[in-house]
C-alpha cells in the first residue's frame, strides 16, 4: 500500500499459500516444504496418516 496500488490476485494467491500449509502442516519459510506443497497439490489427503481427510475419497 506504499505506493496506493492493491493487487486483489496476489492477495488470493498469498491466501491460498497460508491455508494450504496450515491444512498441510507445512513450513513454507523452509526450501524443503515448497517442494513437497507443490507434489501434493492435486491429493492433498496424501501426506500420509497424519493429516486428517479434509473431504470424502473419490477413490473406490
Amino acid at each position: 500500500m506504499l505506493l496506493g496500488h492493491h493487487d486483489e490476485q496476489t492477495d488470493i494467491f498469498v491466501l491460498g499459500l497460508v491455508l494450504a500449509s496450515l491444512a498441510l502442516g507445512l513450513d513454507l519459510h523452509e526450501a524443503d516444504n515448497l517442494p513437497l506443497l507443490v507434489a501434493q497439490r492435486e491429493r492433498p489427503c496424501s501426506t500420509g496418516p497424519s493429516t486428517p481427510p479434509s473431504a470424502p475419497s473419490s477413490r473406490k
